[in-house]
């Protein structure tokens, strides 16, 4: 049988680190444009996939290959700190605390996440 001509072109993944950045950039970009439940929720989703993604870079610190535990702990710490807010944000939903308040929670999550000694790679 002959070739059908067509080709698939294979295409990098985007590393841990490149979504890291574009899910905090999107959770930025929906707290920042958008004030009601829903942009919030989509935001918070954003993080907790970023919450996932800071262990994943902790454990592979962690490997013995890797054998970096100085990288570990302040993934660790920033994974913390993200969870933190991100449970804060629930408890104030929880608390009916109007959206604007459960926002500014979220936002000083994105805020943590944007600064620049988080050593992603």
């Amino acid at each position: 049988m002959g070739s059908s001509g067509v080709t698939v072109k294979q295409q990098t993944l985007p590393g841990t680190a490149d979504l890291v950045d574009r899910h905090v950039r999107e959770a930025r970009r929906l707290l920042d444009s958008y004030d009601h439940l829903a942009a919030v929720h989509a935001a918070q989703k954003h993080l907790q996939l970023v919450e996932m993604l800071l262990e994943n870079l902790q454990h592979d610190a962690e490997e013995p290959q890797a054998d970096d535990p100085v990288r570990a702990r302040a993934l660790a710490r920033a994974r913390d700190e993200l969870s933190a807010h991100l449970l804060a944000a629930s408890n104030c939903e929880d608390a009916s605390a109007r959206v604007a308040v459960v926002a500014g929670v979220l936002r000083k999550a994105v805020d943590g996440l944007s600064d620049d000694g988080l050593p992603l790679r």
